[in-house]
């Protein structure tokens, strides 16, 4: 198991697969420091809110599975109030969708939580 700078547990082995912990309630912040505002809710915008829209953004060709696939992991991390538990692969994919459809200030800071050896960390 790895632990991160605050001891608290990031990664196991479950059944041969790395599983990571993922705090999705953090608020992203503005280069200043200030919390970034969700223009939706008009509160503090959370790596669950940009995780689960970038999932959900339309894609051309995505198999009907995909789809599926990218709304359970959605509403799974949407729904979450403590930290959630996500595969290499869910990290790969959220990175991926993150980074198309955010700007480099939240796209860094999401990518930062899902993998903190991301560049930048």
């Amino acid at each position: 198991m790895l632990r991160n700078e605050h001891g608290d547990l990031c990664v196991t082995i479950n059944k041969g697969f790395l599983i990571m912990n993922l705090d999705v309630t953090k608020v992203l912040k503005q280069i200043d420091g200030a919390e970034i505002i969700d223009s939706v809710t008009g509160k503090g915008l959370t790596i669950s809110n940009v995780i689960s829209n970038a999932l959900l953004v339309p894609e051309d060709k995505l198999s009907g599975e995909e789809q599926v696939k990218r709304f359970i992991l959605a509403t799974r991390i949407y729904d979450a109030t403590l930290p959630v538990e996500i595969s290499v692969e869910d990290a790969v994919l959220i990175k991926k969708c993150v980074a198309k459809a955010y700007a480099p200030l939240v796209t860094g800071q999401v990518w930062q939580a899902v993998d903190p050896t991301s560049p930048g960390k």
